[in-house]
């Protein structure tokens, strides 16, 4: 593959923020499949999130009662298997790129882990202080879709997906209002709580108990959509999908001119 070839790829075009989360998530995946079965299971059960910590079990558990402070953000780096971790890495390079862009670095890390204290947060007020364990960063994940759900679609009415991924910074954020008001930005969402509750209630009915922490989901995602504003400073805000009239054509893409060779065999 080639230098100019390997820049176009989605992986080489992510914000360095992004690139280093992804290594940190992979790195630790690594690192606990490494580690002797009993060690991993006690760095799993340390670092994850167990509800019942905030109680009288705390000093019982690994990682004692320190672990009830660190398990809010801790769990987000623990992964059942390969493939949960590439589902969330694949919605955080997707999503996150386009985030990363248009609020930078700072903001975007606060967003990323104030998303996941709030999927923490929602998961232990609907499962109390239960014994159950929480891994994974499907919370600051779904938080980040929250919030680029607030400027996709007006991007993707300006321009498509290219304009989406390329000129998330050229776009105003749509209002709550508008999220509610324009269909497809609302079928959207609807559809997202939709996934989220069949989840929540149809599955296990269906005897399908897959272990999905929908409560975290939940908890990430409406942070992300309803307190974007507040990481979005300096972006016009609408109440409307606008026209592709409203906005100047995307930007075309510049291929690199390939050098100039002289035929002449010396």
């Amino acid at each position: 593959m080639v230098a100019s070839e390997m820049q176009r790829q989605p992986i080489f075009n992510a914000p360095g923020i992004v690139v280093a989360v992804i290594a940190l998530l992979i790195g630790v995946h690594v690192w606990l499949e490494w580690l002797p079965e009993a060690s991993a299971q006690w760095w799993t059960l340390t670092l994850g999130l167990i509800p019942s910590r905030f109680g009288t079990e705390a000093d019982m558990l690994p990682g004692g009662r320190s672990a009830a402070v660190t398990q809010w953000l801790t769990h987000a780096a623990v992964h059942g298997d390969a493939s949960h971790l590439l589902v969330n890495l694949a919605f955080l390079l997707a999503f996150g790129a386009a985030l990363a862009r248009r609020i930078g670095n700072a903001r975007f890390l606060a967003l990323l882990l104030l998303a996941t204290l709030a999927g923490a947060a929602m998961f232990v007020a609907i499962r109390g202080f239960s014994d159950v364990l929480l891994i994974g960063a499907s919370g600051a994940v779904s938080g980040l879709l929250g919030a680029v759900f607030r400027f996709m679609f007006v991007a993707l009415a300006a321009g498509g997906s290219r304009y989406f991924a390329e000129a998330s910074r050229r776009v105003p954020r749509l209002s709550l209002q508008g999220m509610w008001r324009e269909p497809m930005p609302f079928r959207a969402v609807a559809s997202w709580l939709v996934l989220n509750l069949v989840m929540a209630f149809v599955l296990p009915l269906a005897g399908i108990t897959g272990g999905i922490a929908w409560e975290a989901h939940l908890g990430g995602f409406l942070f992300g959509l309803l307190m974007f504003r507040y990481f979005d400073a300096g972006f016009a805000e609408i109440d409307r999908m606008p026209s592709n009239d409203d906005f100047d054509a995307p930007p075309e893409r510049i291929e690199p001119t390939p050098p100039h060779i002289d035929p002449t065999v010396h």
